[in-house]
């Protein structure tokens, strides 16, 4: 009975995993509350629409350096390379505030529109837009969707400038797509639970919401990482180099990274 409680038994180190996954799931969260914040002062000054809007959106941009520190420690976590949690996390917030921020502006914006996109279509008001049209839309957002969900791991983990990032995001997202698949199924787990269980399942999504999701992902993208770092990089703590070249090369080789 008393090895159950020793530090390296698997019930202790599960628990201490899910400390990890709350602590860094209240970490983002607290990057949420200055666009709350902004979005709920601007309304009650009843300032227009689109300050409203625009106000709220440059409060979210946040969110941009603080998913990908989320990435950075989640990817320790799944390596068994992870530290100081906290430190961790603000030191990944740091080194990516500003391409963090500007990525967060690109998928937020994008997002904004398609579901702009999204009420037009639930409210009818694009009756006349041509069946064909409808379809090639929503498999543009889908698959948009797929390719967002790379690009905070790419850039906690690779050293490129946006449109690199971007552009690896796309490519990644197909050379894996299985893996792919499997990250936008268990990231939109927690709004499917949230759909038919409501506020019954809010104080789970307040301790995982984010970070039980981004740790399953980070388990399917972590081997596909490792085929473009170098083998002799000894330095977890180094941000490697991913390139356009490595990219076609693994496309050019015919193989998925699933393989």
């Amino acid at each position: 009975m008393g090895k159950l409680f020793d530090l390296d038994s698997p019930l202790m180190t599960a628990l201490s995993r899910m400390a990890d996954l709350i602590g860094l799931n209240i970490l983002v969260l607290l990057f949420f509350i200055p666009g709350l914040a902004v979005f709920a002062a601007a309304i009650s000054l009843k300032f227009p629409v689109v300050l409203v809007i625009f106000l709220t959106w440059a409060a979210l941009l946040l969110l941009g350096p603080a998913f990908t520190a989320m990435h950075y420690c989640l990817l320790k976590m799944v390596r068994n390379e992870e530290g100081y949690l906290v430190k961790g996390f603000f030191k990944s917030f740091r080194e990516n505030l500003k391409q963090g921020l500007v990525l967060a502006a690109i998928v937020i914006t994008v997002a904004a529109l398609f579901a702009g996109d999204l009420y037009l279509l639930s409210t009818n008001s694009m009756d006349n837009f041509p069946p064909v049209l409808r379809i090639m839309l929503l498999v543009t957002m889908i698959y948009l969707f797929m390719v967002s969900l790379w690009i905070f791991p790419l850039e906690s983990r690779f050293i490129n400038d946006i449109f690199t990032t971007l552009k690896n995001a796309f490519f990644v997202s197909v050379l894996a797509f299985p893996r792919t698949l499997g990250m936008a199924a268990i990231t939109l787990l927690p709004v499917l639970l949230y759909y038919f269980f409501d506020l019954r399942l809010l104080p789970i999504l307040l301790m995982f919401g984010f970070s039980a999701p981004g740790y399953v992902s980070a388990h399917l993208y972590s081997k596909v990482f490792r085929r473009f770092e170098p083998e002799e990089a000894a330095d977890t703590e180094m941000k490697e180099i991913l390139t356009d070249d490595v990219l076609q090369g693994e496309q050019g080789e015919g193989g998925s990274t699933d393989e």
